[in-house]
């Protein structure tokens, strides 16, 4: 626009001094001047305005929103070859403008950036937190109802979304009460391979081994796990149960001695250890076992039933039969009932009182048929019906079912 406004002004000046010195005798030059005049000076009023401006309005230096259209440019022209920019600057003042906006520019914060990926993250960690907590409760749900095949489902695809140590013992926990224990020292492993300081992992992964049975290393990992500080009470009681079944009995005692002096109401402990006494042969300190138990617990049939035995294994069949009777009066319709009958009946024989031991007999057999063919085939063929004294061979396998302690 500038450039055709210049173009006009110069055409008028020529046109009026044409129009002034051209020889035309026709035109009287007084009309030349008259019509030629204005032209004239409405462009040297032109020129004027022109020139006022660079004059009386220098160009102002140049600004980031002159300079934005040519930074734009990869190869830029120096402005001083250039005939329609009159700008005062140079090529370092542009990439000095280009810097500054590149730094005035606002940029996402390091914070922001962690708090958006932290948003993601948590988002997408809390659904999958979410999905296995839901398939460790479904787990527990079924290991309550012993569904135990459903259990080690649930928990399995609970490792898969987090292979945390807690999902492994669990799973190994559901493996050990279907008898599965090398599947179950399996997942203990792998507890233990992800924590190293967890004295459950190793206290479950004992009794695994002791199930096996390799008992050697049941007591390397109940060894592990009381340096770890495990409970020392399951700690010291598995592990008296692993010296047991080695034979060493008298380290066994140690570690049931040991939990009752950490848990004195534990009551199985005093029959184990009751039970170590006999195997020894002291069935005086077997018995003062079985008393503290009484002592605790005076109405708990079971521990008359395990007095007896001993009182029968001493030769004190008089207070057998008593203990018997006792465990009987506690729980007249329970299984302790159907023990503490077959044991009196098995003691009537010994006193050679035959109605006596038939008539316990029948009276285990009411309680409960089932188990009372279960107690019997542990220990001896009884003759239900009919005691018969003849029967030999009988006797041993009856007194070893006695010395065992109460399941």
């Amino acid at each position: 626009m500038k450039v055709i406004f210049q173009i006009v002004n110069g055409f008028l000046a020529i046109v009026g001094l044409y129009l002034i010195y051209v020889k035309d005798t026709a035109v009287d030059p007084k009309s030349k001047i008259k019509y030629a005049l204005p032209l004239l000076i409405c462009g040297a009023i032109a020129v004027m305005i022109e020139s006022s401006d660079k004059l009386f309005f220098p160009k102002q230096p140049a600004t980031k929103e002159d300079i934005e259209p040519l930074a734009t440019k990869r190869d830029i022209e120096p402005l001083a070859t250039r005939k329609d920019v009159s700008l005062l600057a140079t090529k370092e003042e542009i990439e000095r403008f280009r810097k500054e906006f590149a730094s005035a520019i606002s940029k996402p914060t390091q914070r922001e950036v962690e708090n958006e990926i932290d948003k993601e993250f948590t988002s997408e960690f809390e659904k999958k937190k979410e999905t296995a907590l839901k398939e460790y409760r479904k787990g527990l749900g079924a290991l309550e109802s012993s569904n135990f095949v459903l259990a080690i489902h649930h928990f399995g695809t609970a490792i898969e979304i987090f292979a945390i140590p807690s999902f492994y013992r669990i799973r190994g926990i559901s493996y050990f009460l279907t008898d599965q224990f090398d599947l179950s020292i399996s997942d203990y492993t792998e507890a233990i391979k992800l924590n190293p300081n967890s004295a459950n992992a190793y206290l479950d992964r004992g009794l695994a081994w002791s199930m096996k049975p390799d008992q050697d290393k049941a007591i390397d990992d109940y060894n592990r796990a009381i340096e770890l500080d495990a409970d020392p009470v399951e700690a010291y009681f598995n592990r008296g149960l692993s010296w047991t079944f080695k034979g060493d009995l008298d380290t066994a005692i140690d570690d049931f001695s040991k939990v009752i002096l950490l848990d004195p109401k534990r009551i199985v402990t005093y029959f184990c250890r009751a039970f170590l006494w006999q195997l020894k042969g002291d069935r005086d300190k077997a018995m003062e076992d079985v008393n503290k138990v009484i002592r605790l617990y005076p109405n708990y049939a079971r521990a008359y039933i395990y007095r007896g035995n001993i009182s029968v294994e001493k030769g004190d069949w008089d207070k057998g039969i008593d203990d018997y009777s006792r465990a009987i009066q506690l729980d007249p319709n329970s299984v302790e009932a159907v023990k503490a009958y077959f044991n009196r009946a098995f003691v009537w024989r010994l006193k050679q009182d035959d109605d006596k031991a038939t008539d316990d007999y029948k009276r285990a057999i009411q309680i409960n048929p089932d188990y009372a063919k279960q107690y019997v085939g542990r220990s001896v063929r009884w003759a239900v019906i009919q005691a018969d004294p003849t029967v030999k061979g009988y006797n041993n396998n009856e007194k070893q079912f006695m010395m065992l302690p109460p399941p």
